[in-house]
């Protein structure tokens, strides 16, 4: 019979590398995380379905990184997805979540209790009484959220509607944030303009 794993959030006291989350997960979906969490770990769920794709890019912002992800399914998925689980590290930051509409990011530590192995999970899945899922052929986006770790190649598990798994990895591309002095340079280059056509106005005789 499998045990419920034990499913807590971090707090400086208990893990000073990672700050206190601001998520609040209602019991129940958090109960369902923790189950699925461990079932997937030791491979007590059937693994046959096929993965949907998570793309997107990842923008270096003073010392974080701004990432926008995409959950692209598959026209072949016989059912659709319910939640997807990126295994992220322990000691990374991660906040300032965005989500599209029916749907949440949630970050969460579940630990195993049988192996002790403590995962840190950012999922997206369905919002509060929402019957969102990803469903076959649809793009779903953007999760947007910020962290102070690199997340390139991060795994991450999905669960079909029938509680068969996939896996996969996630598929980043980096993009530039705008140097301040190129920011700078675009905004002062309009002020000529605006003056000479300012000019060109008090000048143009009245009829």
């Amino acid at each position: 019979m499998l045990e419920p794993p034990i499913f807590r959030r971090g707090t400086r006291s208990e893990r000073a590398a990672s700050p206190p989350r601001q998520n609040h997960l209602p019991r129940t979906i958090a109960s369902t995380l923790a189950l699925l969490g461990a079932a997937v770990a030791i491979g007590a769920l059937p693994a046959n379905a096929q993965a949907p794709s998570l793309v997107g890019t990842v923008t270096p912002n003073g010392g974080f990184f701004d990432y926008s992800i995409s959950v692209i399914t598959p026209n072949s998925s016989p059912v659709g997805f319910f939640l997807t689980d990126i295994s992220i590290p322990l000691s990374a930051l991660v906040d300032s979540f965005t989500a599209p509409a029916g749907f949440q990011i949630v970050d969460s530590f579940v630990t195993d209790p049988g192996t002790s192995t403590t995962t840190q999970l950012l999922s997206f899945l369905p919002g509060p009484g929402s019957s969102s899922e990803f469903a076959p052929g649809t793009t779903v986006l953007p999760f947007t959220f910020r962290s102070d770790a690199l997340l390139f190649d991060a795994p991450f598990v999905a669960t079909d509607d029938d509680l068969n798994t996939a896996s996969g990895t996630l598929q980043l591309t980096q993009t530039s944030a705008p140097e301040p002095s190129a920011a700078a340079l675009v905004l002062t280059a309009g002020i000529p303009c605006v003056a000479v056509a300012r000019r060109r106005r008090r000048n143009t005789p009245s009829a």
